[in-house]
């Protein structure tokens, strides 16, 4: 009976979410936002929420509400997850020097209630430029590069 209890418990598949590989970049009003899930199988689905911290992270607010993409429920697994969003149509300003985006990842059972969670985290690097005129570009780069202009 002890063998055959092993048997059946080994048998049910386990998996451990995991968001990896988080990385945002931004366009204009629009923080785009892409990462991997990974360690679910095809059919398992999960939700995705996205909240914000700007004190390092310290503290969050509510999730993130102005976002489209790869977030809410019914996310399956996969690598370059995309998320966008719409930062000033959320909050007026966003000037801090210590941002922190986490995405929270929920696996939700049959019966509807979060089986697992886990998290991945971006922390915006600063960093200071003096003031005054400066050259962009690359005269020996990729073409949309070119020229070196002020």
């Amino acid at each position: 009976m002890f063998l055959l209890m092993i048997n059946i418990l080994s048998s049910i598949p386990v998996c451990a979410q995991k968001l990896s590989n988080v990385k945002c970049n931004q366009i204009g009003k629009i923080i785009n936002i892409s990462y991997d899930l990974e360690g679910l199988a095809e059919d398992q689905k999960s939700k995705i929420s996205v909240y914000l911290s700007t004190d390092g992270g310290y503290t969050y607010g509510n999730n993130l509400q102005k976002i489209t993409g790869d977030c809410g429920g019914n996310i399956s697994p996969g690598k370059n997850k995309l998320i966008y969003w719409d930062v000033l149509s959320e909050q007026e300003s966003l000037i801090s020097d210590n941002v922190v985006i986490r995405l929270q990842c929920d696996l939700i059972a049959p019966d509807k209630k979060i089986k697992k969670r886990s998290y991945g985290e971006f922390e915006y690097e600063m960093v200071f430029v003096r003031g005054g005129t400066f050259q962009m570009g690359s005269n020996i780069g990729h073409r949309d590069e070119k020229p070196v202009h002020p």
